[in-house]
């Protein structure tokens, strides 16, 4: 299925974008869809193939902007979905139990091809395997918004959204890219939040991606979660979920799976958090490696100036207005 909007590459005067992602600068960024969403420039026919993705009733989609929640909404969903089945749960979230749609354009073509070439790590190399071999029922999880999943999604899956307060958000989105490399180390965290704000990082857009959930929150196959939510009372999360999906957890399920999904839990999770594959490394800012990094509601404020955090609180307050949707920027006080 073709995409019925051409891509817009975002030109090499965006000396700011280049100069935050070297593995961008030879091949190139583009916007896709109505509402822009930053890819590599090539690719196209990686969402072209992901807008046709088959659809089955008994398929589950997670979907949020970066670091909202997927991987803790997903780990939640799958073993919901799988009675929880903790000893099946011993495999990586991504990409064993999740199928992680948009992977190969996320990335840059010098990673797919190296992530596609035979030496490479096996993990990489399941992450651009196609959906078509994944056992039923599967678990989708993907940044991409609405508009370019498969058209008729919501009218034949169950879908659960993630969002998260975007100032948390976006100083996690900046630590995960600082520390694997993906920035330059010269990248400051005002130069990260102008890009963010501006749409302009790969998978963002972030308010056009959490506002069309939004407005298709009281669809009867969305579940509208956020990640302050989860933090604030993870249990009745958990039993939400449970409903949403038609599952009933016994009281000791439901005790085991929250203390699995624990923040502090899920952080030592070798197979959510990719411990076993970093192995203790640190990143370019000398940061332990660690794909779950703080999961605290509010860290923004050691890491934002207030000039930083005002010019946030307008962006949101512009694109907040009159939608309904609000965010928890920090933790309510014990």
């Amino acid at each position: 299925m073709a995409l019925p909007w051409q891509p817009e590459p975002l030109p090499r005067s965006e000396a700011l974008l280049y100069a935050a992602l070297p593995a961008y600068r030879e091949h190139g960024l583009a916007r896709f869809g109505p509402d822009g969403a930053v890819y590599s420039a090539d690719a196209l026919p990686v969402l072209e193939r992901c807008r046709r993705t088959p659809l089955h009733a008994d398929d589950l989609w997670v979907l949020a902007s970066p670091k909202c929640g997927t991987h803790w909404t997903a780990e939640m969903a799958w073993l919901i979905q799988h009675d929880c089945d903790f000893a099946g749960a011993q495999s990586y979230l991504a990409p064993d139990r999740t199928h992680f749609l948009d992977a190969a354009a996320i990335m840059s073509p010098g990673w797919r091809q190296a992530a596609q070439q035979q030496g490479s790590d096996a993990v990489c190399r399941r992450l651009l395997q196609p959906i078509d071999g994944r056992p039923r029922p599967r678990l989708v999880n993907t940044h991409l918004p609405l508009s370019l999943c498969p058209p008729g999604l919501l009218d034949t899956c169950k879908v659960i959204y993630v969002a998260r307060n975007p100032k948390d958000a976006c100083v996690s989105y900046y630590k995960m890219l600082m520390s694997d490399s993906t920035l330059s180390p010269e990248t400051t965290i005002e130069d990260f939040v102008t890009l963010y704000t501006e749409g302009k990082m790969v998978c963002l857009p972030f308010f056009p991606n959490v506002l069309q959930a939004w407005r298709q929150r009281q669809h009867p196959n969305m579940l509208f979660l956020t990640f302050e939510e989860m933090k604030r009372d993870l249990r009745a999360v958990i039993e939400r979920t449970a409903e949403f999906l038609g599952k009933k957890l016994a009281a000791e399920e439901l005790d085991r799976l929250q203390h699995h999904l624990s923040f502090e839990s899920m952080r030592e999770n070798k197979w959510v958090n990719k411990e076993d594959r970093i192995k203790g490394q640190k990143g370019a800012d000398g940061e332990r490696l660690s794909f779950m990094r703080k999961g605290q509601t509010g860290d923004w404020k050691n890491h934002l100036s207030d000039e930083t955090s005002q010019k946030m609180d307008r962006w949101m307050e512009e694109n907040l207005r009159g939608t309904g949707l609000t965010f928890v920027a920090e933790a309510p006080q014990q």
